[in-house]
């Protein structure tokens, strides 16, 4: 099969020289002319060293680590109850969360079957995920998860003190975004103090990967908290019995209110019963967060750039000078990082442990939306 595909390459690389055309290719190697048309097509795109370095190797390209706990992730969640809905569900979500390009059917299935999640029964329910050994040596745990309701379009974000079961804030809404998360780790490090882990299992929003890290997790290692993905059987078991508690709460307040948006729903929620009785943070303390650390520089949006000539810096849709002292100039290619507010989205550079302001020079029309 290979032999026929390096065939393939090399007669449509020298299509023009020979004047072949599909019809031809199709004969002598016996691939769809439309196929044949998607072979150009990445002929074009990779080149044709690439493309035969491809096929010598593999054709697709092996699933890397963190692909595969997304891909298995995705299923696991999915709730679809055969495979093919479970790859239809997983090949939606890669459209909207757009991290990795999806996978054939046969690549995922292969994938399946080497963790042993081929049969439909085990996805889900026997299976037994890797236990946590970090949970129980810290002290101070947040169970924080971004979890989306079942037969719903809304989206609830839970915030849990691991020992003494509150909670601590909880919100609904229509959209998967980093900006609330950003909020939650805010509004606990300010009003509460530091915790010493975040348990996020299971929470895919919280594990895009930026730069070979998580946002969220940069957020918290510059807090100087553990982030932790592995799986925990008594921290798991607590979320589980909140959650139902909480959907059930959900149902009542609909039935008993005409709610129509989300902020209605998080309004009247915050004053329902379940959620003033157990949501006592005053009596929750965690560590003390130093005076020194200003939390404007980390909990925001921060990406490294190089600097252009004229100490000008380009950042998502917009053009921006770094306004500097009088007498420094950075030289061009220079590594800064950027700074951008989830709210207000003001822009700032760090360099060298200095915050500087910058001033805005050319805005694209396009429009980009933050998360």
């Amino acid at each position: 099969m290979n032999e026929n595909i390096e065939k393939a390459i090399l007669l449509l690389d020298g299509k023009t020289d020979n004047k072949f055309k599909y019809k031809d290719i199709s004969k002598l190697t016996g691939y769809h002319e439309k196929s044949l048309i998607r072979l150009s097509r990445n002929l074009k795109k990779y080149g044709k060293e690439r493309m035969l370095e491809k096929v010598r190797k593999g054709y697709n390209e092996p699933i890397k680590v963190q692909e595969g706990r997304y891909i298995l992730d995705m299923i696991i969640q999915s709730g679809e109850s055969s495979i093919t809905k479970k790859y239809q569900y997983y090949l939606s979500a890669c459209k909207k969360e757009k991290l990795f390009n999806p996978r054939s059917f046969s690549a995922v299935y292969s994938l399946l079957v080497k963790n042993d999640l081929r049969s439909c029964s085990t996805i889900g329910s026997k299976t037994k995920p890797k236990e946590s050994d970090l949970v129980k040596e810290k002290n101070h745990i947040v169970i924080f998860k971004v979890d989306k309701l079942p037969k719903s379009n809304l989206f609830v974000y839970t915030a849990i003190d691991y020992k003494s079961l509150r909670i601590i804030k909880v919100l609904f809404s229509r959209k998967s975004e980093m900006k609330i998360c950003a909020d939650f780790l805010r509004y606990i490090t300010e009003n509460i103090g530091i915790p010493d882990l975040f348990y996020c299992y299971g929470s895919l929003l919280l594990r895009r990967p930026v730069y070979g890290q998580t946002e969220f997790a940069r957020m918290c290692s510059e807090l100087g908290i553990v982030v932790e993905y592995n799986y925990d059987n008594d921290a798991e078991g607590a979320y589980k019995l909140l959650k139902k508690e909480l959907i059930s709460n959900l149902t009542e307040c609909i039935k008993n209110s005409g709610i129509k948006t989300t902020k209605e729903l998080n309004e009247l929620f915050e004053k329902s019963e379940m959620f003033s009785k157990g949501r006592k943070i005053k009596e929750i303390k965690y560590g003390r967060l130093p005076k020194s650390t200003i939390i404007d520089d980390i909990i925001c949006i921060k990406r490294q750039r190089k600097v252009l000539s004229r100490n000008m810096v380009q950042f998502e849709n917009g053009l921006y000078r770094i306004l500097l002292p009088e007498g420094m100039n950075l030289d061009g290619r220079t590594k800064v990082k950027v700074l951008m507010d989830y709210n207000s989205h003001k822009v700032r550079v760090l360099y060298e442990n200095e915050i500087y302001n910058v001033e805005l020079i050319q805005i694209k029309t396009s429009k980009k939306f933050y998360e």
